[in-house]
């Protein structure tokens, strides 16, 4: 696309620059892959109607007599404005490997493939900024804009319409953990534990802390150490727990049994759709792989090309910024994202500094809108640490 690329002077905002914003927006996992459905020229609000209807079978009459009722649920698709801006000092590329780009002297124009670059990386942000923010909401050090945004996972989370499954499948219980630098959990037994899990910590003492926050909710990388303990690589603070508490995980050891009970309990009308989707984050998809290969017959195993992921012919999808051990299932055209791609305010400038404020600087910028929901909560499934 670079011939495409034009600047005048030095400012890239064209007609093309919506095709930019668009690729990014969609270029993010969830929206490119269709695990959830993408509503465009949304600018001001959305409704999302569910509809629920009784049909009656009556006898035969020639008088009509209507049966039945029909509820109908709104819920609302809100976008939010917000800007991405970024800034590079001219000096900082003359010292790197784009310096063979740029024109000879101090004051040489940006290259056009040099611009492509730096709207690409910005893409490339942005695809990772969006798909955390439509499912972890915003928080984070990257979401300074003003209004709410939860994301997916809160709001199902919240919903008391929602199916919420806790995360008890294979849960241990925890006799203590010590407060130290590399804090100590003590349990019945570490067998099904291996080093590299991920484990949460559920019903702990309010008191111990990590990070100052209390280490209940929490999620840890485990170093298993012996047979009855492991620690979680942090350090913890307050007063040690030496009440009963919980460590919930999903690993090789359980995860067959987490995928059963979640398919087991997801409604019929929901699993039996061609758009029914099992999402799961990194460390749940790998722990699949690895209790695949575990039980493979004949050699070579655990040496094989990477494979989509189902579970009883039902897609299992992989995804980089959910909870730790959570698991959410429903159909993919359930989950909705909201986005007016078309607006005014969806642009990408590229600019060079050095020919309006003769700062040595140069400056890019998107902005766009976004929100996301889900229409009918009673066809989700979330098991959670909880």
């Amino acid at each position: 696309m670079a011939s495409t690329i034009s600047f005048t002077p030095n400012t890239y905002a064209g007609e093309h620059a919506g095709n930019y914003v668009s690729r990014a927006l969609l270029g993010a996992k969830s929206l490119n892959g269709g695990l959830i459905t993408v509503l465009p020229h949304v600018k001001k609000r959305a409704i999302l109607r569910g509809v629920e209807q009784d049909v009656i079978f009556q006898d035969a009459s020639a008088d009509f007599s209507a049966d039945g009722n029909t509820t109908i649920d709104e819920r609302y698709l809100d976008p939010v404005e917000m800007s991405v801006m970024y800034e590079l000092k001219f000096r900082d590329l003359l010292q790197s490997w784009e310096a063979a780009q740029l024109r000879h002297g101090a004051n040489g124009d940006i290259p056009t493939d040099l611009a492509q670059f730096l709207i690409e990386r910005m893409q490339t942000k942005i695809n990772i900024g969006l798909e955390k923010l439509m499912w972890q909401g915003k928080s984070g050090s990257e979401f300074t804009f003003t209004p709410a945004y939860p994301g997916l996972l809160a709001l199902i989370n919240a919903s008391t319409a929602a199916k919420r499954l806790s995360a008890v499948v294979g849960q241990l219980a925890v006799g203590s953990i010590t407060i130290a630098a590399n804090a100590v959990v003590t349990v019945a037994t570490t067998a099904n534990l291996n080093t590299g899990d991920k484990v949460t910590i559920i019903g702990a003492n309010a008191a111990t802390l990590v990070g100052g926050s209390p280490i209940s909710g929490q999620s840890f990388t485990i170093t298993v150490v012996s047979g009855t303990t492991f620690t979680l690589g942090v350090t913890t603070t307050g007063t040690a727990t030496t009440s009963t508490c919980y460590a919930q995980f999903v690993n090789a050891s359980n995860v067959v049994e987490v995928l059963t009970t979640i398919y087991n309990t997801t409604p019929d009308e929901v699993k039996h759709q061609s758009d029914f989707v099992i999402y799961v984050p990194l460390h749940v998809a790998d722990a699949y792989r690895v209790r695949q290969a575990s039980v493979a017959n004949g050699a070579g195993s655990y040496f094989s090309t990477d494979k989509a992921l189902n579970f009883l012919g039902k897609t299992v999808q992989e995804m980089p910024y959910f909870n730790p051990n959570t698991v959410l299932a429903t159909r993919s055209s359930n989950l909705y994202f909201g986005t007016d791609l078309e607006a005014d305010f969806n642009q990408i400038q590229v600019v060079d500094m050095r020919s309006t404020t003769a700062d040595q600087k140069i400056r890019y910028r998107a902005n766009f809108a976004s929100d996301v929901n889900v229409a009918y909560m009673q066809e989700v499934l979330i098991y959670r640490p909880a």
